[in-house]
């Protein structure tokens, strides 16, 4: 079978660097990198070439990173001193973590070969930066290598999944503790490997794979994509949207980590981790500067993730709600719920609005649901983005649409759990109940691992979901000792 070799994505090759050779990430602000691929909805490189572009880029990556480096801290002899001995110390320190192993005999020497070059031209420091350079433009940096176990040619070798939990779960390459496992032979044992993965959920590092996780399948944008109307939102910065983010990420990891880890909780909360700037959105005092809180919300008004600024405010307008927006999105990513593209020539505006007779968003998306074109799907996206109607293009609360009245939610259809809702947060509280929306979330979860576990695996993961209170934080450690991730992946 041939085995598929993944590229780094640009956050993970950033981190890579910071580790190796203990850079701050200022260090590396503003350098380009080659832009990450996407595979049904998440971030995944497995088929993702690399351009005459990209190439460059990675180049011009690799000098920065060998000219950032301090070579004084790193290396345990003078640089500009540095004799072969030294070099080959430096080698192996700086690819032990570069490679998330320990380098081989022809690796060492190819990269010595490079040493002995630039020193006899350049002096041993320019032959260590050049070192560096030739590191980070390796494919044993670039890329995630499934290595197979001499033992278990099907199995990943013990690096090798090493590595592939610390990039799933930290972001980032394996630390010293995770390399010591896999040398000692601890990830080979299930029992050894469900014990360090459960240690590393309870690490605080583990925030980064699990709110990228939360990030992606949420589909929420950040500063860079986020834009509002000034005139009509005058307090919208990017400082705004980036606090927005903060908040759900600060939420996620304290229900995984701290609180119950359960997928109710997730989603129909009436309490968030809410930074100072995003305190009047929530109607709450301005809390200027300082740490951001946990505080409790009105639970008529706000529960859990779907009624968070960063959801409300990534579906919606430039100056309005959107009710198809939220809809969709809700349909296609929580209850994943297929939906065709619109028919040709169908006019899917909402129509300009009459300021002789206004009618409220609500009014005028019903005239989609009228046309037998259009109503297959809106008949199933509407009654979801319409519950949200109560909430603006930032996710503030309103009372009216412009002080036009909003009508009451439209009953839930084609769903486990149909039947009248009265508000976002009755919404909420039904999808939290909807063995669709548990379902939905663990192929989300396994999708995002970027694995294509066995269809045994899977269907034991969703079982063991259900069974278990759709406790996230124990998804997470299932999956990833699970039999299915510590294989080498056949295409």
């Amino acid at each position: 079978a041939e085995f598929e070799a993944r590229r780094l994505t640009r956050n993970e090759v950033v981190n890579t660097a910071i580790s190796a050779f203990r850079l701050q990430a200022d260090d590396l602000a503003g350098v380009a990198l080659p832009a990450d691929a996407t595979v049904l909805g998440f971030v995944d490189n497995h088929a993702s070439p690399v351009t005459a572009l990209a190439f460059d880029q990675y180049a011009a990556f690799a000098r920065t990173v060998a000219a950032k480096v301090d070579l004084d801290e790193l290396a345990d002899c003078a640089p500009a001193n540095a004799d072969r001995r030294c070099a080959v110390r430096f080698v192996d320190a700086r690819a032990r973590i570069a490679f998330r192993r320990p380098i081989d005999a022809d690796e060492r020497a190819a990269l010595l070969v490079i040493f002995d070059a630039v020193s006899a031209a350049s002096g041993p420091e320019a032959g260590l930066r050049a070192v560096v350079e030739a590191m980070v433009q390796s494919p044993m940096f670039l890329y995630h290598l499934p290595i197979g176990d001499p033992d278990e040619p099907d199995r990943l070798e013990s690096y090798a999944l090493a590595a592939r939990l610390s990039y799933t779960l930290f972001g980032a390459p394996p630390d010293e503790s995770l390399l010591q496992a896999a040398q000692s032979g601890e990830l080979r044992t299930q029992d050894g490997l469900t014990a360090r993965v459960r240690s590393m959920v309870a690490d605080p590092r583990s925030k980064a794979g699990v709110t990228r996780f939360f990030r992606q399948w949420l589909e929420l944008a950040g500063p860079v994509d986020l834009a509002k109307d000034s005139a009509r939102y005058p307090s919208y910065t990017d400082a705004l949207a980036a606090a927005m983010l903060d908040e759900t990420d600060r939420f996620v990891d304290f229900v995984i980590r701290e609180g119950d880890g359960r997928l109710e909780t997730l989603l129909t909360a009436s309490f968030t981790v809410v930074p100072p700037l995003l305190r009047p959105i929530y109607g709450l005092h301005d809390g200027g500067e300082g740490e951001a809180e946990l505080v409790a919300l009105d639970p008529l008004r706000r529960a859990g993730l779907f009624t968070q600024p960063s959801v409300l405010a990534s579906h919606a307008r430039f100056s309005d709600s959107s009710p198809v927006l939220r809809g969709v999105f809700l349909y296609r990513r929580v209850l994943c719920g297929r939906l065709g593209d619109p028919p040709p020539g169908i006019d899917i505006s909402l129509g300009p609005d009459d300021p002789r007779d206004p009618q409220s968003t609500a009014e005028r998306l019903a005239r989609h649901r009228e046309d037998p074109a259009c109503s297959v799907c809106h008949d199933a996206i509407d009654p979801l983005g319409l519950a949200f109607e109560n909430y603006g293009a930032l996710g503030e609360w309103r009372d009216d649409d412009d002080g036009l009245v909003i009508p009451p939610p439209l009953p839930l259809t084609g769903t486990d759990v149909d039947g009248p809702i009265e508000s976002a947060v009755d919404l909420a509280a039904r999808l939290a109940s909807s063995r669709m929306v548990q379902d939905c979330v663990v192929r989300q979860w396994l999708d995002f691992t970027g694995v294509p576990l066995s269809p045994e695996d899977r269907e034991r993961l969703r079982v063991r979901f259900q069974e278990n209170g759709q406790d996230v934080r124990d998804l997470i450690i299932a999956t990833l000792s699970a039999p299915g991730f510590v294989r080498r992946q056949g295409r």
